[in-house]
């Protein structure tokens, strides 16, 4: 299955379905082929610093029509570049069994998970509280976090193992690990 976007709306397809004129044929990680009456086409998935292109035709209208789209370190499509954080780490909001009630998030890796560990973090941590807020409000929670993005450091609470850890997450230097920059696109 792809997800095929551009002059017609954007939605899933899977092998044999029609695709405007065309019929996808086939899928593979960057790229689909497409059977244009006996034809086949190569579409191509957007990459940073460009679009990709059907067969090398159409890519500059192709530009100018569609903006980027981005995928967040959940796997969500979304219409921004993802931030600082987002490129550290790939965070889930937890809540309470009980009273349904937000605890915060919990952190998990992003590729190597190098930079989490220069973070002073490890997979399955529960931020608890960023600045000496708790995080248990989700909409007030996720400004916190959006926050964090722009930050050089941030004093976070942490429950690892049921202990509370008092942290400072450097983002400056967990950024300068990151190898370099190409945003996920679609």
């Amino acid at each position: 299955m792809a997800i095929i976007g551009g002059e017609l709306p954007t939605k899933v397809y899977s092998v044999g379905d029609a695709v405007g004129g065309t019929t996808l044929y086939s899928v593979f990680p960057d790229h689909v082929i497409l059977d244009r009456s006996g034809a086949f086409e190569t579409l191509r998935l957007l990459r940073a610093g460009g679009i990709g292109h059907l067969n090398g035709t159409k890519q500059a209208s192709l530009a100018a029509e569609r903006p980027a789209i981005y995928v967040d370190n959940r796997g969500r499509t979304v219409d921004k570049p993802p931030g600082r954080l987002e490129k550290l780490i790939r965070t889930v909001g937890s809540r309470d069994d009980r009273t349904g009630k937000m605890r915060g998030f919990l952190v998990y890796p992003v590729g190597s998970g190098a930079p989490l560990r220069i973070l002073g973090l490890v997979p399955a941590d529960l931020i608890t509280e960023i600045n000496g807020t708790p995080l248990d409000d989700p909409k007030r929670s996720q400004e916190l976090l959006d926050q964090v993005q722009s930050a050089g450091a941030v004093s976070v609470t942490v429950e690892r193992q049921n202990q509370k850890l008092s942290l400072v997450l450097n983002v400056e230097a967990a950024v300068a690990e990151l190898p370099p920059d190409s945003p996920p696109l679609l």
